[in-house]
């Protein structure tokens, strides 16, 4: 179930693949199902998270939309997976509140936007990430009312 809630359900497709002897080996859950992973300049809606940690959760936002909320300091979100033909160079995050949150691909911490009363500055990376498919992990810290609602890769 999702938002608490059980009659509120969501489907997740993703590709499994069977090996010869007729096993199934472990399949990731990823934000984007059986699509093509989030490339530059593709808004990430915080509702695609496939991985949360700590207190923070899905929930309807004011606009009828869905956000993550109730985010508290160390929480973060992971999602699978990004892709770019060229790098990823920077990143500009929507929320809500303040707070920080760390960019970070495949375990490289990219950078770290800095959100105060809901107004994001984008951020560019010192060590630009090479053309790679990975995994997205937002950290979060000095929270406060911090509610995400995309990010977007640049």
């Amino acid at each position: 179930c999702s938002r608490g809630e059980q009659m509120y359900r969501r489907l997740c497709i993703e590709k499994i693949e069977i090996l010869e002897d007729g096993t199934i080996p472990e399949v990731k859950m990823t934000s984007q199902g059986v699509g093509e992973p989030f490339a530059n300049g593709e808004k990430i809606y915080a509702r695609q998270a496939c991985g949360l940690k700590g207190s923070a959760y899905i929930a309807p936002d004011k606009e009828g939309g869905e956000y993550l909320t109730n985010i508290k300091d160390g929480d973060s979100a992971v999602f699978r997976y990004v892709k770019s033909a060229k790098g990823f160079t920077g990143a500009a995050v929507e929320a809500e509140g303040s707070g920080m949150v760390k960019v970070i691909i495949d375990g490289t911490e990219l950078g770290i936007v800095k959100v105060t009363d809901g107004i994001c500055e984008a951020v560019d990376f010192k060590n630009p990430v090479p053309a790679q498919k990975g995994e997205l992990k937002l950290e979060f810290e000095d929270t406060d009312g911090l509610n995400l609602i995309s990010v977007t890769l640049l």
